[in-house]
């Protein structure tokens, strides 16, 4: 792995092939997966009989609620933290038939995703949002796992080879409501084909504690994924990772909500909320999008929840250089100087980027 890493690192940045130029996105999103994959097939061969009671056996496919039940099924009896033992594959004691080889693997994939996201293993934590893999400058929020907005994770990607991409600048930032404590992080790849740890275990070994507003860069800050599927994505989570001397939310506002409020928010409620990061969105890869920023407040009347959004909001920016703001870049297209791994690109993207950085230069 040393000499491969080394023979990588030295080879010049190349454009990627062209089938890594017109990738698609496909959603990887545990709920999805299971909608498109594993479902059609658990309903081949086990709605029939699961769909309802039967004797002490509880319905895991219970019609028009297959997801909630199949994962509540006996407080989530088949989320095992090895998906390959979850009883839904090995099946146990069973009359009914067996799955093909073709179904196995859709039901395993769906399960390695559900299980990684949602961190059932012992070992680590729940995943963070996942970004696409490709050339690109990324922000995958915290959040979700220590409660502070404005917590992120920061790295760049650039394709080396085929399969094979260069992560670089990796960097933990603390927001203000709380530091962090981590532990091995791990890397997460998805595909179609379910959730594996970076094999090389890139980042074991790193542990660290930052207090509030701190920041510090992840092992070396260089990893390299190698053997990367196509429309694959990537994650992390954690062996350990809590908050340190957190405070309340409400302590913390934006300074300039007003024009945070007039300028930046409406497009973030429309187009962004309603096409695919709110709730209720349409585009299939609107659960993606939804984990990674719920902008669903932005369509709220409430101004206590709206300056919640304002805060959430600004931890996607960099106030050091606004313009470079994974806000800005994501909605901006390529050939502007915007990254290629947001989907979406905002028509009055120019217009947009001017609203963000005036108001960037108010919070600082």
């Amino acid at each position: 792995m040393a000499a491969l890493c080394a023979l990588a690192c030295d080879l010049p940045i190349k454009d990627p092939p062209p089938a890594e130029v017109e990738l698609e996105d496909p959603p990887l999103d545990p709920r999805t997966l299971f909608e498109t994959q594993a479902r059609p097939e658990l309903a081949l061969s086990c709605q029939g009989c699961h769909s309802r009671e039967q004797d002490t056996v509880k319905p895991f496919l219970v019609e028009g609620r297959e997801y909630e039940s199949i994962v509540a099924y006996e407080m989530g009896r088949f989320l095992t933290p090895r998906p390959e033992q979850s009883i839904l594959l090995t099946k146990g004691v069973h009359m009914g038939p067996a799955l093909t080889e073709g179904q196995y693997q859709k039901v395993l994939a769906w399960l390695q995703v559900e299980v990684a996201t949602r961190g059932v293993s012992a070992a680590s934590s729940p995943s963070t949002p996942s970004v696409a893999v490709r050339a690109g400058d990324f922000y995958i929020s915290l959040e979700g796992l220590v409660g502070d907005p404005l917590s992120k994770i920061t790295f760049k990607l650039e394709p080396r080879h085929a399969g094979i991409y260069r992560l670089s600048e990796l960097r933990i930032s603390a927001g203000p409501v709380t530091g962090i404590k981590i532990k091995n992080p791990i890397l997460i790849l998805y595909s179609i084909n379910g959730a594996r740890r970076d094999p090389a275990d890139s980042l074991s070994g790193v542990e660290l504690t930052l207090q509030p507003q701190q920041s510090a860069t992840l092992g070396t800050g260089t990893v390299l994924l190698t053997n990367v599927p196509q429309n694959a994505r990537l994650g992390l989570a954690f062996q350990i990772i809590s908050q340190v001397n957190p405070k309340p939310l409400e302590m913390f506002q934006c300074k300039d909500f007003a024009l945070f409020d007039a300028r930046v928010r409406p497009t973030l409620q429309a187009p962004c909320s309603t096409l695919c990061h709110g709730m209720g969105a349409a585009d299939p890869r609107a659960a993606q999008a939804f984990g990674a920023f719920d902008m669903t407040q932005a369509r709220s009347t409430d101004p206590a929840v709206l300056r919640q959004f304002c805060l959430r909001t600004l931890g996607r920016v960099n106030l050091a250089d606004p313009a470079r703001s994974v806000l800005i870049l994501q909605a901006t297209p390529a050939e502007a100087g915007g990254t290629t791994n947001h989907p979406y690109k905002l028509p009055q993207h120019m217009t947009f980027a001017q609203n963000v950085v005036q108001w960037a230069a108010a919070e600082k």
